[in-house]
C-alpha cells in the first residue's frame, strides 16, 4: 500500500480538527444568544426599572382602593388598554413585586425593531452607527448600491423618462395588473419610523404621522404607493391609500411589542385593510399575538411582518405567528431569486419577494438618518426583509382592489400563497415559503382565469401572442430531460370546453425569463406524428396561454426548449399545464428541455 506523502495530518485527524471547529462555531453562537439577552435584561433593568404589562381583574386598575392603585400612580404608565384593565408601565423591581403580591398578572413588554439588513436586533443605538447599513446584509452588492436616482426637486430638465419601475416590483408581476387595478379604494396602514409627506412622489396628503426623521417608513411607503407621475419611482399599489404610525422615535431606538399593539389598534380604527410591518423581535407577547389574531378574524385586516435578519432559523415576532403574513427576502437584482443570506428560514415563512438593495423613496431634507449614512436624499436603496414587506403588501392591496367579491383576507391570502412561484418548483419550503410573490397569478386564479381586457387604464398587456414557427420537421420523442407524463383518463362524461365527443381540454401557460431567445415549445400528436403547436421568438418575462382540445385516446407530447431552464439564473419564469381541467403539472427549472407527455404514450415513445 502506498503511504501518504503528507506527513502531519491522518485522516481521522482532519476529521476530529472539522468536529471540533463545528463545536467551536457552535458554542460561539449560543454564546452570543446569551449575550443579547443579558444585554437585553440589563436595558430593561436599567436603573432596576422594567417595562412591563399588567393584568388586572375586569374592573379598570385605577378605580380600585387597593395599594396596586397607589403603586401605579407613582409608575410611568405608557399605555392602557382594554378600558384600562391592562397598562403598560415602567416601574421599580420592588414595587412589580407588590402588585404581584396583590394579585395582578405581570408579564415584560418586549422590544421591536426596524429590520434592515444590518440592522441587530438587540442595537438600540442609532441607525447612525450603522454606516455598513447594507455591507452587512449583501456581501454581492456592487458600488450601484448607492446610486442616487435625481428627483424633480434636484434635478429641473427632469423628464417623463427619469420615472423608474423598480425591478423588484417588476419581478412580481405589479405592472401586469395596473391596467386593471392600482389599489385605489384599499387603505395600508404603516407602522414604522413615520413618512415624509412632503415627498414628490408619495400621496399628497397621507394621513397620520406627517414627518420621518429616520427614512425608513418613507422607503416603504414608496414601495407601497409610489405615484405614477412622471418622476422617481412607481410603487406596487399607486392608487391605494397610506396611514402612517410613528412608534420608531427619531433617533430610530428601538420600540416595545405594546407599541405596536397600540399602534394596530389605530389602524383598525381608521379603517385600515392591511397593516405593513416591516420590524420584528426575538421575544414573542401573547398580548400582540392576541391583538393581530383579532384584528384578522373580527375586522378581516391582514397584518404582513419581515421574516428577519439574521440568517438563521429562530422565529421573529410578530412574523411568526400563526395569523401573520411572514415575508423572507430572494435577492431580487437581475431577476435573481436566490434566497438572500440574511433572510430567516423557518416553519413560519409563508412567501418571499425581492429585499436586496431595493429603490424606493427617503425623505427629502435634513435631518433623515438613513439618508445621512447613504449619502442621499429623495430616492436610494435599502436591502432587508422590511423592503420584501411592503411587495407583500402591495400586490394584496392589487388584489382586494379589483372586484367588490374579492375582498376577504381568506381569499387574497390565499391566492398569494397558491399561486406563488418556488424558484425549486417545491410547493413549501422553511427557506422561500410557498415561493415568489406573483400577483398577476394570484389576480387571475381569484378571477378564475385570464383578466378580461379594460381599456380604461394604462398598463402593460398581460398575455402576450408569440410568432410561431413554419417548422416542418416531425418531432420524435426526447431521450434527455426532464420527463412527465399525465396518462388517458377514465372518462364518465364528456368535457364541458370541448364541442366533440372523446376529447379533452389541454391548457398551457408559459412565463419567459430575461432571456427568451433561446425559448420554444412544440405540441406534438406523436400518435399521428403531427405538429400542433410550434413556437419560437418569445418576449422577456411575457406570459404565454394556449388552449387545445386533443382526443384522449392519442399521446401527445409538449416539449419546452430553455438551455438553461426559465428559473432562476435568468428571471423567474416557469410553466404550467393543465389536463382535462384536473390534472396538472408545473415547473421551472430545467437543463435544456422538459417533456410533458399527455394521454396513452406508453406505446408511442421510440417510433
Amino acid at each position: 500500500m502506498k503511504q501518504s506523502n503528507n506527513r502531519y495530518f491522518h485522516p481521522f485527524s482532519v476529521l476530529v480538527l472539522v468536529l471540533l471547529v463545528a463545536t467551536l462555531h457552535s458554542c460561539r453562537a449560543v454564546a452570543d444568544t446569551q449575550l443579547r439577552r443579558r444585554n437585553r435584561q440589563r436595558q430593561r433593568r436599567h436603573q432596576g426599572q422594567r417595562r412591563v404589562f399588567i393584568h388586572g381583574a375586569d374592573t379598570p386598575l385605577f378605580t380600585t382602593s387597593s395599594s396596586s392603585s397607589s403603586l401605579l400612580q407613582e409608575a410611568t404608565i405608557h399605555h392602557r388598554f382594554r378600558e384600562g384593565t391592562i397598562i403598560v408601565a415602567t416601574l421599580s423591581d420592588e414595587k412589580i413585586q407588590q402588585l404581584i403580591a396583590d394579585g395582578l398578572t405581570i408579564h415584560d413588554d418586549v422590544p421591536r425593531y426596524p429590520l434592515l439588513g444590518a440592522m441587530r436586533e438587540d442595537q438600540s443605538a442609532s441607525l447612525q452607527a450603522s454606516a455598513d447599513i447594507r455591507q452587512d446584509s449583501s456581501s454581492s452588492s456592487s458600488s450601484s448600491s448607492n446610486t442616487f436616482h435625481p428627483s424633480r426637486r434636484l434635478s429641473q430638465d427632469a423628464s417623463s423618462s427619469d420615472q423608474k419601475i423598480p425591478e423588484g416590483i417588476g419581478m412580481v408581476q405589479a405592472p401586469q395588473v395596473w391596467k386593471h387595478t392600482k389599489g385605489k379604494g384599499v387603505k395600508i396602514c404603516v407602522v414604522d419610523t413615520g413618512v415624509d409627506t412632503n415627498h414628490e412622489d408619495l400621496p399628497p396628503s397621507p394621513e397620520g404621522q406627517t414627518d420621518d426623521l429616520v427614512g425608513h417608513g418613507t422607503h416603504v411607503a414608496g414601495v407601497l404607493v409610489g405615484q405614477d407621475n412622471d418622476v422617481g419611482i412607481v410603487g406596487m399599489a399607486p392608487e391605494a391609500k397610506v396611514h402612517t404610525i410613528q412608534i420608531f422615535s427619531n433617533d430610530s431606538k428601538q420600540a416595545y411589542a405594546s407599541d405596536v399593539v397600540a399602534a394596530v389598534n389605530e389602524c383598525a380604527d381608521v379603517g385600515s385593510n392591511i397593516i405593513n410591518l416591516s420590524l420584528g423581535g426575538s421575544e414573542p407577547n401573547s398580548f400582540e399575538m392576541e391583538t393581530l389574531d383579532l384584528l384578522l378574524k373580527e375586522k378581516g385586516i391582514i397584518s404582513v411582518a419581515a421574516a428577519g435578519n439574521s440568517g438563521t432559523s429562530g422565529f421573529k415576532f410578530p412574523a411568526s405567528y400563526s395569523d401573520v403574513i411572514s415575508v423572507a427576502a430572494i435577492d431580487g437584482q437581475d431577476q435573481n431569486t436566490t434566497i438572500a443570506a440574511f433572510s430567516q428560514h423557518n416553519s413560519q415563512v409563508n412567501i418571499a419577494a425581492p429585499g436586496v438593495n431595493v429603490l424606493s423613496t427617503l425623505p427629502m431634507n435634513d435631518p433623515c438618518i438613513i439618508c445621512n449614512v447613504l449619502g442621499v436624499h429623495s430616492y436610494g436603496s435599502l436591502t432587508g426583509t422590511s423592503t420584501a414587506v411592503p411587495h407583500v403588501v402591495g400586490g394584496l392591496a392589487l388584489l382586494l382592489s379589483y372586484k367588490d367579491n374579492m375582498k376577504t383576507p381568506g381569499r387574497v391570502t390565499d391566492a398569494i400563497l397558491k399561486t406563488a412561484l418556488h424558484p425549486e418548483g417545491n410547493d413549501r419550503d422553511n427557506i422561500y415559503g410557498h415561493g415568489v410573490l406573483q400577483v398577476l397569478a394570484a389576480l387571475e386564479y381569484l378571477n378564475g382565469g385570464p383578466l378580461e381586457e379594460d381599456t380604461s387604464n394604462t398598463g402593460n398587456s398581460t398575455t402576450a401572442v408569440p410568432k410561431a414557427t413554419t417548422s416542418e420537421h416531425k418531432s420524435k420523442s426526447t431521450q434527455n430531460g426532464l420527463v412527465f407524463s399525465i396518462p388517458q383518463i377514465e372518462r364518465k362524461n364528456n368535457n364541458a370546453r370541448c364541442p366533440l365527443v372523446g376529447q379533452v381540454s389541454v391548457d398551457f401557460i408559459l412565463r419567459t425569463d430575461a432571456y427568451p431567445l433561446d425559448t420554444s415549445f412544440t405540441l406534438v400528436n406523436q400518435s399521428e406524428d403531427r405538429i400542433i403547436w410550434d413556437y419560437s421568438d418569445l418576449g422577456a418575462h411575457q406570459q404565454y396561454r394556449f388552449h387545445r382540445c386533443i382526443e384522449d385516446d392519442l399521446c401527445y407530447i409538449l416539449t419546452i426548449n430553455d438551455v438553461d431552464g426559465l428559473c432562476c439564473h435568468s428571471g423567474l419564469g416557469g410553466w404550467k399545464i393543465t389536463y382535462n381541467d384536473d390534472r396538472s403539472e408545473k415547473g421551472a427549472k430545467f437543463n435544456d428541455k422538459v417533456e410533458i407527455r399527455l394521454g396513452p404514450c406508453d406505446n408511442e415513445i421510440g417510433k
